[in-house]
């Protein structure tokens, strides 16, 4: 995809990646991901049952899940357009009484139940339902294991467990899944089976428990039918139905006489293989009773036909109208609804008996809504100003500043549309342009967008980019250099092609305004536009390209208003974007990619070019989008194609398909050789959603030795549907405020007073992580270098951390998915919320409310695996002399300080900084020579096994985390030496910290910083860090 002019200087643009644009299109003759998903529902084979996708897997349906009804076979296919890997999730099929038909009877079932298979299982079983519940409420089994338990209850191969027993013929599988289903046993809504499923809930499951029971007694008795086989005779054990009596515990195997799979002693009717049960008692079995539950509504109109209370469910939600509040589930209460049974209405301003939506004029004041500035009062029809004071109110219907009383065009301001926006420039003196920049995977087909915001000042009537930052997902910003991240944007300049940072600059010429890139100032554009009051405008269609990423419903603020600009070029202007994938037709895919070198080779002979139906490997051309192309005819046309890699009917590659034909020239432009065409609308018809350029009008041309895609842009032309917004403070606040995107969750900070429903309501509609922290080891460094570390355990129990100080604590996860944590239930200092993964290095972000101060605040954690090795910053260290005990290398403290500050440079996180702020009370320390404990008042000691060393300490460097601790000791020849030893954080992890340390003395060099001395690291830990961590599990004891 290419970039539009007006939004790369007003920041509007979506960019999207290599891929995106075709770059990452090539062939494969591999196959690629299905929108349906084929699955089989059985006790006998089950139609019109309900069979779903579990998606967030808590076995209910949700609005979203794909979902359809069996037929015949007991198949049904579900749309998963859009889901990535189905076989990643559960199903659940729910058999409906009366409704749903079992195949091997032909009759409708006598009760409902519901069945569930885990995730890669497209058979949905009696028996996958039970290795489900099973592998549900013990993470520690495995699939296997599951299968295997269910076997061996039945007595029959795991290979029967799973899959199609009916169409494997298995007849000791089959069996055991009905008797599942005639005993009762099966859970009889979603609900019940989710409970079933969920070891927290229920500590014992009654399901498990009774079909264990069942599935035994159903061994045995195929046992002894199998021992009553004479020779040659084959099992048959249709002829029996197993019940289940829960309060004996026991299974009896009855007759069936009419084999309707109803057992005798529960049938109704058990000769008479059509009925079974008698709903209302009414002496007419159901099957031939046209109104069940005698209520009058025969059951063909009863939406529940097995109960009397209820008849009718407008919205099919399975709450009956007489229960349900809102009956057509519009979101309005039916006491509050003019019209409770149509959830296309819900207010009659005007009281006509035609609902708003409908009605074409809500107010009745004569003028329809589309023309009606104040569609619902009846006083005001229209808005000049978009003031919100209708004009018949307002005293100043254009807002020009002369009242309409003086004004001899009051619906007409007096400056002309540009000269309002040089005004609203001058005005503002500062003003703002968001854009979104995109990025599509062909890969895995998704679509990854990042909000840009640039802040334009005005000074000597030219603006310039004086601060560019991009918006994260949880409301930080992160500045953003502009040459670095457009290093490959290229514009053709007076001597060639060159690259340029897309920044531009606007500035005012008079009563014109001008827009140019700041690097090739010579590819001027006029801007022409006006001034938009945005008070009240829906965001999404006033906030040009971003709002497909705004909140459909969101309006601008009072007082937001922006210069709605478009841009005409003065000059021809060519640009190029990426590099575009080359198929050769070669033979061999692997010959494809981004490696053409020439306009030449690219060209194609009209006697080899593309036809529909040819195979898609002989397709030479440019990719310009997802799987669509143009080939180049040496005799000047160009053929634009369509190419399907792989035919998922035949299982094969697939053709070509031209959908449209043009032509291509070539030109030279300041010594540049470019190949110009477009891409007729038919053609960008053809292609839909596929097309993704901003612009039709696209090029070729060599640049650093490699094919470049773009586009161009003649000398009064204008981009169509090429609008740019200059936003004031308010209008740009609250934009980034409405943006919706997936894991968008901007967190305000608050310094105090804020209460735990203020943290909730921040993040109340974000789409979050759920959080498990057992066992994870999160570290965060603040904004003063201080470490703070959280160590989760099992069974709610807490290690924290504070500059290396262990201490025990309380966690949990509440019923809001908040983290709660503090010294125990009753006394919680915070609660977390895990907003987004920041990196790939385990950083995430996450927001944290301290209930004592009323703070909100946003910080990021590092995730610890304490079973990687240590990190040590080894760096310019000194050699030692064991025998001597003497350093035989000295360097100075500033070789000292370059060295340390590379190891923090290294670090993927912030580092903690030595100081006195970190130090605190008492520090304490234990590295392999001794103890050392520093005290707030300076001073401190070193203890090991013969020495106890005092000292005092000072903060040598606060900015760069250097203390540095001075004392004197008594040499081997009976001289008083004085050491000055400088210490600094290397590495940390918030437990261990790899100290970096410069030691001077007399008794070397001297005792001054200038004096050449030591460098050496080492690895320090509280005293009571190791054992603490063993003891809640989070690391192995070392072996004696």
């Amino acid at each position: 995809m290419n970039k539009n002019k007006i939004v790369m200087a007003l920041g509007l643009s979506v960019s999207v990646g290599l891929l995106g644009c075709g770059g990452g299109s090539s062939s494969s003759s591999g196959g690629s991901s299905s929108s349906s998903y084929s699955v089989t529902a059985i006790d006998g084979y089950l139609q019109n049952a309900q069979v779903w996708l579990d998606l967030n897997k808590n076995f209910i349906w949700d609005t979203g899940e794909p979902k359809a009804t069996t037929g015949a076979g007991g198949k049904a296919t579900l749309d998963v357009t859009g889901v990535d890997n189905p076989e990643s999730y559960p199903i659940v099929v729910k058999a409906i009484k009366g409704k749903t038909v079992d195949e091997d009877t032909g009759n409708t079932i006598a009760t409902d139940y519901v069945m569930s298979a885990p995730a890669g299982e497209q058979d949905i079983t009696p028996l996958s339902t039970m290795v489900h519940v099973l592998l549900e409420r013990d993470e520690t089994l495995t699939k296997d294991e599951a299968v295997q338990t269910v076997a061996t209850q039945l007595g029959i191969t795991s290979d029967d467990v799973l899959g199609d027993y009916i169409e494997d013929n298995d007849v000791e599988a089959a069996f055991g899944a009905k008797t599942l289903v005639s005993s009762g046993v099966l859970p009889e809504t979603p609900e019940e089976l989710a409970s079933e499923a969920d070891e927290e809930t229920t500590t014992t499951s009654t399901f498990l428990t009774e079909a264990q029971t069942v599935n035994t007694e159903t061994k045995e008795h195929i046992e002894t039918e199998k021992s009553a086989l004479g020779e040659g005779e084959e099992l048959n054990l249709d002829d029996k139905v197993g019940t289940f009596d829960p309060v004996t515990g026991t299974v009896t195997f009855e007759e069936d006489s009419d084999g309707d799979g109803v057992a005798n002693s529960q049938d109704w009717a058990p000769d008479n293989s059509e009925e079974w049960l008698d709903s209302d008692g009414d002496d007419i079995g159901d099957n031939a009773d046209t109104d069940d539950d005698n209520d009058g509504t025969l059951d063909v109109d009863d939406a529940f036909p097995f109960d009397a209370e209820e008849t009718t469910d407008t919205d099919d939600d399975g709450i009956g109208n007489n229960t349900d509040t809102d009956d057509d589930n519009d979101g309005t209460l039916d006491t509050d609804d003019a019209f409770p049974l149509n959830p296309e209405e819900t207010v009659d301003t005007d009281k006509d008996g035609v609902g708003n939506n409908a009605d074409t004029d809500d107010d009745n004041d004569g003028a329809l809504d589309g023309d009606d500035a104040f569609p619902l009062n009846p006083e005001e029809t229209t808005d000049t100003d978009k003031d919100g004071i209708g004009n018949n109110a307002d005293t100043d219907d254009d807002n020009d500043g002369i009242l309409d009383v003086d004004d001899s065009n009051p619906t007409v301001p007096d400056l002309n549309p540009i000269e309002q926006v040089i005004q609203f420039m001058q005005n503002n003196s500062m003003f703002y342009a968001l854009w979104a920049d995109h990025e599509y995977n062909d890969a895995t087909g998704t679509e990854s967008v990042e909000i840009y915001v640039e802040k334009f000042t005005l000074a000597n009537n030219i603006g310039t980019v004086t601060e560019a930052y991009q918006m994260l997902p949880d409301g930080r910003k992160v500045a953003d250099e502009p040459d670095a991240n457009d290093e490959d944007d290229i514009v053709l300049g007076p001597n060639g092609w060159q690259t340029f940072n897309d920044t531009y600059a606007i500035a005012i010429n008079s009563d014109a305004v001008s827009v140019y890139p700041e690097e090739v100032p010579s590819l001027t554009n006029t801007a022409y536009g006006y001034v938009k009051d945005l008070s009240g405008l829906n965001m999404a269609e006033h906030s040009g390209e971003l709002g497909d990423y705004v909140d459909a419903d969101a309006v601008f603020p009072e007082g937001a208003e922006g210069g709605i600009v478009k841009l005409t070029a003065d000059v021809d202007q060519y640009f190029l974007w990426f590099k575009p994938w080359f198929w050769r037709a070669s033979g061999n895919t692997s010959d494809d990619g981004h490696n053409a070198t020439n306009l030449t080779e690219i060209q194609v002979a009209p006697a080899d070019i593309s036809q529909t139906g040819d195979d898609v490997h002989t397709a030479k051309g440019i990719s310009i989008g997802m799987h669509v192309g143009v080939q180049f005819v040496t005799d000047g046309t160009t053929r634009f194609m369509t190419l399907d890699w792989w035919n998922e009917s035949t299982q094969q590659p697939g053709t070509v398909t031209i959908n449209g034909t043009g032509t291509w020239s070539q030109v030279v432009v300041n010594g540049e050789t470019i190949i110009r065409y477009s891409v007729p609308d038919s053609v960008v018809e053809a292609w839909g959603e596929v097309w993704d350029n901003d612009s039709q009008q696209l090029i070729l041309s060599v640049y650093g030795g490699i094919v470049h895609s773009g586009d161009y842009l003649l000398a009064g032309q204008s981009e169509e549907d090429d609008e740019g917004y200059l936003l004031n403070e308010t209008a740009k606040e609250a934009l980034i405020g409405a943006v919706n995107l997936p894991g968008w969750c901007p967190i305000t900070e608050v310094a105090s007073g804020a209460t735990l429903a203020d943290f909730q309501a921040q993040i109340a509609d974000c789409q979050l992580p759920v959080m498990d922290p057992e066992g994870a080891v999160l570290y965060r460094v603040n904004s003063s270098g201080e470490t703070r570390v959280q160590a989760y355990a099992a069974n709610n129990e807490a290690l924290r951390f504070k500059n290396g100080t262990p201490s025990t604590k309380y966690w949990m996860v509440n019923q809001e998915g908040t983290l709660e944590f503090g010294d125990d239930a009753q006394n919680i200092w915070d609660y977390k919320r895990a907003i987004m993964d920041v990196d790939e290095d385990g950083i995430l972000s996450m927001a944290t409310f301290d209930p004592e101060t009323g703070e909100i605040s946003l910080g990021l954690y590092q995730e610890v695996d304490l079973s990687q090795p240590f990190t040590y910053c080894e760096t310019s260290n000194s050699d030692w002399d064991e025998v001597n005990e003497v350093p035989t290398t000295f360097f100075s403290f500033n070789t000292y300080a370059d060295a340390l500050k590379g190891c923090v440079d290294d670090t993927a996180y912030r580092a903690a900084k030595f100081t006195s702020t970190f130090i605190g009370e008492q520090l304490v320390m234990k590295d392999e020579d001794g103890t050392i404990t520093f005290l707030a008042n300076n001073t401190g000691t070193f203890v090991s096994t013969d020495e106890n060393i005092q000292f005092t300490w000072t903060e040598h460097d606060a900015e760069n985390g250097i203390i540095a601790l001075s004392y004197s000791f008594v040499d081997d020849n009976q001289v008083a030496q004085n050491n000055t030893t400088y210490m600094g954080f290397a590495y940390s992890n918030g437990i261990q910290f790899n100290v970096k340390g410069f030691t001077v003395s007399t008794e070397w060099n001297g005792n001054t910083i200038d004096s050449q001395g030591e460098i050496w690291d080492g690895l320090f830990i509280h005293p009571e860090s190791e054992q603490t961590l063993i003891n809640y599990g989070f690391i192995e004891a070392p072996t004696p």
